[in-house]
């Protein structure tokens, strides 16, 4: 099992090299965009385990061992679709069922259970799920932020950037995502957040002022470190800035697709 996981680490890092050869306005990342994508993997991971001792990212088709009494069906649906899809016991982490989208996972009646979305060039997706015969047995789930198509856009940014009149003025933004719902979240939330950027144009001292949730706090900073902005010129030099604010909002819906409001802020 240890082998298939590196060979499959070593093909994402050989097609991240391949799609993308550089992420930022002015120099390469040292360290390379495809191995900061194999660390959101692990890191992503290592988050779930903290709490799931059992977890493990699921990256390819596997047969796991028939489950007794695994009558209920929650029928996935990603966008976009072939994601692999992966059924977990909630308290331990362990896996128990995997397909490739649209399909079908198979559940015990009266389990907690949470689905990991799982698709190259995307960060992973969670989302809790329970067992109860009364439960909507159909999940739509989007995928979460698309590494890929975020280095490609930089790689956008730094060719406008290169091109472009160098007239003195604050830093804009060029590229951003929202925040990833986090795997817990239970209501909508957001995060006053504050930043600097470096004088390529890059997030960096990333903090949050204020959070409805503690829990979307890492999200909200996972989303700004993905940001990229063309950074602020001076006599026509570009520059780092500092105290740069925005805030994160997280909108939470219900399986009817209703939004789930914020709790009463203090």
């Amino acid at each position: 099992m240890i082998f298939w996981r590196s060979i499959h680490l070593v093909f994402v890092l050989i097609l991240a090299s391949w799609l993308c050869p550089g992420p930022v306005l002015a120099q390469e990342n040292p360290k390379g965009k495809a191995s900061i994508y194999v660390d959101l993997l692990k890191g992503f991971e290592e988050n779930v385990k903290t709490r799931r001792p059992d977890y493990r990212l699921v990256m390819k088709e596997e047969t796991f061992p028939e489950r007794p009494n695994a009558t209920l069906p929650l029928h996935v649906e990603t966008t976009p679709p072939k994601a692999l899809v992966t059924l977990h016991d909630r308290s331990t982490g362990t896996p128990l069922d995997t397909c490739s989208t649209p399909c079908t996972l198979m559940r015990q009646s009266g389990g907690k259970y949470m689905v990991t979305a799982f698709k190259m060039g995307f960060y992973p997706q969670a989302i809790n799920r329970s067992g109860t015969a009364s439960e909507e047995n159909t999940l739509k789930l989007p995928l979460n932020i698309n590494v890929f198509k975020a280095l490609s856009e930089y790689r956008k940014c730094r060719k406008i950037f290169d091109k472009s009149e160098k007239v003195d003025g604050e830093a804009k933004p060029c590229y951003r995502i929202p925040g990833p719902m986090p795997i817990d979240a239970k209501t909508s939330g957001h995060c006053n957040m504050q930043f600097d950027l470096d004088k390529f144009g890059k997030p960096q001292n990333v903090s949050a002022n204020y959070c409805t949730n503690e829990s979307f706090k890492m999200m909200s900073e996972l989303a700004i470190s993905w940001w990229l902005y063309y950074p602020k010129i001076e006599r026509g030099i570009p520059v780092s800035q500092s105290g740069l604010e925005t805030k994160i909002t997280f909108r939470l819906q219900d399986e009817e697709g209703n939004l789930i409001p914020e709790p009463d802020t203090p």
